[in-house]
């Protein structure tokens, strides 16, 4: 290669390395802020929404989530007034203003949903012009105001004069863009609606489905301006056409200049994402572990679509037009979750009869012919599709696809989709999917998927993904996925992954741990909670080792474990001869950090042989039945001295209650502080003691 062929090479690599530098600065050179509104209430003679703040409030996490906007550039108001209105969005053009230098383009983005009519926003008994709105939105000092109307006659917002109707068609990627983009839900003399069986307004419904990816047809994983408005647009009008109502037409007046597109939501990276195989076809519903419906589309042949939803789990429905076909999935923080035409199982359609039916089809009669309901009661009882009733069999039960009812079998039972009822079994339950409802087995249950309610073993419970109920097993509990909570209750040992709530059982074991952990043993990557047992491990708590020297000229050794509620050991030897003397306590204690300082209160149960020869014949006597343990408390405050370690003093306290017993140990010595506890002659004598001591 020639020497003026190389250079020519370099400097085309410089200039690209230098134009992918620049792209990538202008795409991270957009701040976004928001204003985020519902107001249910519309006045005395408009009926009382339902989803209006639960709209605004979804809007605002979808764009949280995939929008690029922060938390403390956002505001959620919920049937404000007018005044607060205002104030808010005065509150974010000084926001605008005070970070103008750290961004090369600012976007402010208000969304309404609520009542209105020609003249304005309904707040309830203000109204709140449009022309004010329109003169609030001009005056913002951001590049581009993005304005979303969800309300009635909004229509008439975007034909006030100065509004002009222009193409939303923008190709190039660049931050050029500046000006205004207006949506709105209806026409300027239609009613906006909401649906209960969405549990949301149609327009937002389906604007929240366009930003989570399914407007995407560029296929760049990125959601622009053009797409979300087209794809919520066509959606209401089909969905509104043969409602009561009469169909909805949403409009739009954007005037933007420049060559900029207006990205609304990214995918690409940073956030939990679904993706959708090119190999499926057809309308794709899913909801979520409560069952509401959180997005529904048309998936296209040879077409790939990754959409964004919250972790949670959820049951997808995929109807192709001949067949019904389902599938569960587990989305976590952070996950990515690829879905592929084998992921799904087949379902059948419930049977019904339409008014004017014509005689069903082959398709039609063999799915209504498969569906099953009432009992039976076989040796081994199999039905794939959806069954009702009750299943009774001597070895075993297996349903694949929807089964609601009972399941009683003597060895086990397996339903593999959604289930709900009770499954009873001598041996145990095996349920894939969601689960409503008791488990109840003389061995054991196993379950993949959400689980709401009791899972009942005489052995153990498994349950992979969100768990919300007690686990309730003679031997164990196992719950392993994410944001799962309830109560864990076990004979011997609990496991779980990221659990809420509390764990009851010999031993306890967690990665994360939000609640209480019951046992001889609890052990935890992260705790935030409280351990109550014998040996408490947390892997952000407290595992100190401690040594001191006390005023009974005693060196003592002692273990913190646990989190600022800590498990305390604590044992002493005499300082010139260990032969002579030990002591062994332990108890809980309590820290109160104090900044580089901290304050440590324990209290303990105390064990004490002196003068028996040798160090193993006091250790001996010291834990034999004929030692007579009394109750101590331990104050100390600690200086940090770097990482774990810190020089601590205090003074130990222990206590003799006269009327119990003569028996005064070796450990009390000094003159007692000698205490009336109840006010009528009950007496404690309380023997300080003080000490000096390091902590590793």
């Amino acid at each position: 290669m020639s020497t003026r062929v190389l250079r020519k090479f370099i400097c085309a690599l410089l200039i690209l390395l230098s134009s992918s530098s620049v792209l990538y600065a202008a795409e991270q050179s957009v701040r976004r802020y928001g204003l985020f509104i519902g107001a249910n209430n519309g006045g005395q003679d408009r009926v009382l929404l339902r989803y209006a703040a639960s709209d605004a409030e979804a809007v605002s996490n979808v764009l949280q989530r995939a929008g690029g906007l922060q938390m403390e550039d956002s505001l959620l108001l919920k049937n404000p007034s007018r005044a607060e209105i205002i104030r808010s969005i005065n509150y974010i053009n000084t926001r605008i203003v005070e970070t103008k230098p750290e961004a090369l383009r600012q976007e402010f983005v208000f969304y309404y949903s609520g009542h209105s009519d020609e003249q304005g926003l309904l707040l309830g008994t203000e109204r709140f012009a449009y022309q004010e709105l329109r003169d609030q939105l001009k005056g913002m000092n951001a590049d581009v105001q993005i304005a979303i109307l969800d309300s009635c006659s909004s229509g008439a917002f975007t034909r006030l004069k100065g509004g002009m109707r222009r193409s939303p068609f923008l190709f190039d990627e660049s931050t050029e863009a500046a000006g205004h983009a207006f949506l709105t839900s209806s026409s300027a003399s239609e009613a906006a609606q909401e649906s209960d069986e969405i549990g949301g307004s149609f327009f937002t419904h389906y604007l929240l489905i366009a930003l989570s990816g399914a407007a995407d047809t560029s296929l760049d994983s990125r959601v622009s301006l053009n797409e979300a408005y087209s794809f919520a647009s066509a959606e209401t009008l089909a969905r509104t056409e043969y409602t009561l109502a009469g169909p909805q037409h949403p409009s739009y007046d954007i005037n933007l200049t420049g060559t900029g597109d207006l990205v609304l939501t990214d995918l690409r990276e940073g956030i939990e994402r679904i993706a959708f195989h090119e190999d499926l076809a057809g309308r794709v519903t899913i909801r979520d572990t409560r069952g509401k419906l959180v997005l529904e589309m048309r998936k296209e042949a040879e077409k790939p679509v990754t959409i964004t939803l919250p972790p949670d789990g959820y049951t997808v429905i995929l109807d192709d037009g001949v067949s019904l076909k389902r599938t569960t999935l587990v989305l976590n923080p952070g996950g990515d979750i690829s879905v592929r035409q084998d992921d799904f199982r087949r379902v059948y359609r419930q049977p019904g009869v339409v008014r004017g039916d014509v005689q069903p089809g082959p398709e039609r009669q063999q799915a209504r012919e498969e569906v099953y309901s009432g009992v039976d009661v076989n040796l081994m009882c199999i039905r794939e599709g959806s069954m009702e009733g009750i299943q009774l069999g001597l070895i075993g039960s297996i349903v694949e696809g929807n089964m609601e009812g009972i399941q009683v079998s003597s060895v086990f039972n397996m339903s593999e989709g959604s289930m709900d009822g009770v499954q009873i079994a001598g041996v145990f339950n095996l349920s894939e999917g969601s689960v409503e409802g008791p488990q109840l087995a003389g061995v054991f249950n196993i379950t993949e998927g959400s689980v709401e309610g009791p899972q009942l073993a005489g052995v153990f419970n498994i349950s992979e993904g969100s768990l919300e109920g007690p686990q309730v097993a003679c031997v164990f509990n196992i719950a392993e996925g994410d944001e799962t909570s309830g109560i864990q209750l076990a004979g011997t040992f609990n496991v779980a992954e990221d659990f809420e709530g509390i764990q009851v059982g010999v031993m306890n074991v967690a990665e994360k741990m939000q609640g209480v952990q019951v046992g001889v043993v609890n052990i935890s990557d992260e705790l935030y909670g409280v351990p109550i047992g014998l040996i408490n491990i947390a892997g952000n708590g407290l595992h100190h080792l401690s040594t001191w020297y006390d005023q009974n000229e005693m060196v003592n050794l002692g273990f913190q474990l646990g989190t600022f509620y800590y498990t305390f050991f604590q044992a002493a030897v005499d300082t010139q001869d260990f032969n002579q003397e030990f002591a062994a306590g332990i108890g809980m204690g309590f820290e109160i950090p104090l900044g580089g300082f901290y304050l440590d209160t324990e209290a303990y149960a105390k064990t004490y042989a002196a003068g028996y020869g040798s160090f193993d014949e006091n250790v001996a006597q010291a834990f034999s039945e004929d030692s007579i343990p009394f109750p101590a408390a331990r104050l100390s405050f600690g200086r940090n001295l770097g990482g774990k370690s810190s020089f601590f003093v205090g003074v130990d306290m222990a206590f003799h209650f006269p009327e119990l017993n003569d028996y005064i140990p070796g450990a009390m010595n000094g003159t007692p502080w000698t205490v009336d506890y109840s006010g009528q002659g009950d007496m404690v004598d309380i023997y300080p003691n003080w000490f000096i001591g390091i902590r590793l």
